[in-house]
């Protein structure tokens, strides 16, 4: 295990990422498409792109000269990080965010609830937090200080689980880690195909829940009543579908990973996504 040594002033300086980082999900998913024998969570992500017939060259390229510490489109060229963009990740970018965005909301929980110990104990599986060292499973054996820079905690679809990465950015360090329920990476359903599902009053504060609201900010985003908003954000909370918290008089709403995968279900179709040469 690695061992992250902190200072009083790191301990001050620990923070989410503020959303998902481009950057590091094209850098692991090329890798995985290279990979002998990849995480099966990115199999039938592999087999699609494939199918496109254009991300597999560009991932070879990719693969080898992407790193997060240097500017991605000197290093590879802006048409080849298109190319790979459009035919690897746009389509399923929107499915892709939602379940890093619901990872970071279960980290701000946990942070809110249990403190900064809660939070680097659960930071990614294995590791270790005994005050002030933390210790890192899958990364090679040794002492990494953090002399005041602090600790950017970057959670990434394509970090394979039970492994994370630790590189200096600048003046931080930034912990890359796998989201905790990846599940299959879809590419989001239709909006009709949803509503005959759950009916569509209730596709609309699902979708609503993507950015945590109370029920009367939920009400106030889509035009409608507080009580009908609370009436159909009960019924996606019995599903599990949605996170209902109460906090004094208020309740806030947050999509689950379940609501994550059930606004992915056109994935299940078996035509390949349509990809373009920018």
């Amino acid at each position: 295990m690695l061992r992250v040594h902190f200072t009083p002033a790191d301990l001050g300086h620990v923070m989410l990422a503020p959303g998902v980082s481009s950057t590091w999900e094209m850098m692991l998913s090329a890798q995985h498409l290279q990979s002998d024998s990849p995480p099966r969570r990115y199999a039938e992500w592999r087999v699609r792109v494939a199918r496109s017939g254009l991300a597999a060259p560009v991932a070879t390229l990719l693969a080898g000269c992407l790193t997060p510490a240097r500017s991605t489109s000197q290093l590879c060229g802006t048409q080849t990080l298109d190319h790979y963009w459009e035919s690897a990740l746009a389509p399923y970018w929107p499915a892709l965010q939602l379940r890093v965005a619901a990872d970071l909301q279960e980290r701000a929980h946990r942070q809110a609830v249990g403190g900064l110990s809660a939070l680097l104990q659960d930071i990614c599986r294995g590791a270790v937090w005994a005050h002030p060292v933390l210790r890192v499973p899958g990364l090679p054996s040794g002492d990494v200080r953090l002399e005041g820079g602090g600790l950017l905690v970057q959670p990434a679809y394509f970090c394979p689980p039970g492994r994370a990465l630790l590189v200096r950015h600048r003046d931080r360090h930034v912990l890359v880690c796998p989201v905790a329920q990846a599940g299959r990476l879809l590419t989001g359903a239709p909006d009709a195909d949803l509503a005959r599902l759950i009916g569509p009053a209730r596709v609309e504060v699902l979708r609503a829940t993507q950015i945590p609201g109370t029920t009367s900010e939920i009400a106030e985003r889509l035009g409608t009543s507080v009580p009908s908003v609370s009436r159909h954000a009960g019924a996606l909370a019995a599903a599990h579908l949605i996170h209902s918290r109460r906090n004094g008089r208020s309740v806030t709403h947050s999509i689950s990973s379940l609501g994550v995968e059930l606004l992915g279900i056109r994935a299940r179709q078996s035509i390949a996504p349509q990809s373009s040469v920018a």
